[in-house]
């Protein structure tokens, strides 16, 4: 569990935070303000903390002061810390439900895209989730490649087949049970 942000430097809205009196956090935390004074600032750093890319802290540097970023915060009894562009260790267990989440996993624009389905099963089910869905995935490849093979089958076979069948119809004809017999009988009838 985050337990308090120590400090944060440079970030946006925060040229020098230190943390000051009973800010710790409990079991529920609400952070509320009006637009621009930092939330998504802070689920910013919180997001990059869980997963360790740097990129949502560093695309966050405060336009008023030219100092290096650095971020404090302490998650259970460790202290983890942000500086020279990096974690020092992220925090796997940190997720960040907001706007970006939603946008990366669930919903971007007029329709759900493939992608954002797979983020968020993939989420949502966990490690064995991720496992059985890049199997799936795997699966889905090899289909692909069986369906591209028989297509390419299907255009060397057609030019061969005599009349308008096409492939799937001159495969399923039913099967002649002496046609040895009635092609070497229809062979002979006409070299007579």
């Amino acid at each position: 569990m985050i337990n308090k942000i120590l400090s944060i430097k440079n970030v946006g809205r925060f040229v020098n935070y230190l943390c000051h009196g009973d800010v710790e956090f409990q079991r529920l935390t609400l952070i509320f303000g009006e637009n621009g004074v930092g939330k998504t600032m802070l689920s910013a750093i919180f997001r990059s903390l869980g997963s360790g890319e740097p990129q949502y802290v560093l695309e966050r540097k405060s336009i008023k002061s030219s100092g290096q970023l650095e971020v404090c915060v302490r998650v259970d009894t460790a202290s983890h810390t942000f500086k020279n562009g990096n974690w020092d260790a992220p925090v796997p267990a940190i997720h960040v439900f907001d706007t970006t989440f939603i946008n990366d996993n669930v919903y971007s624009g007029v329709y759900v895209e493939h992608e954002h389905k797979k983020n968020l099963y993939q989420f949502i089910v966990g490690d064995k989730g991720v496992q059985l869905a890049n199997a799936v995935d795997e699966l889905d490849v090899k289909i692909r490649d069986k369906n591209e093979d028989i297509r390419s089958k299907e255009r060397e076979i057609q030019p061969h087949i005599v009349g308008s069948l096409v492939v799937p119809s001159f495969v399923n004809l039913p099967a002649v049970a002496d046609v040895d017999k009635r092609v070497v009988s229809r062979i002979l009838w006409k070299s007579r």
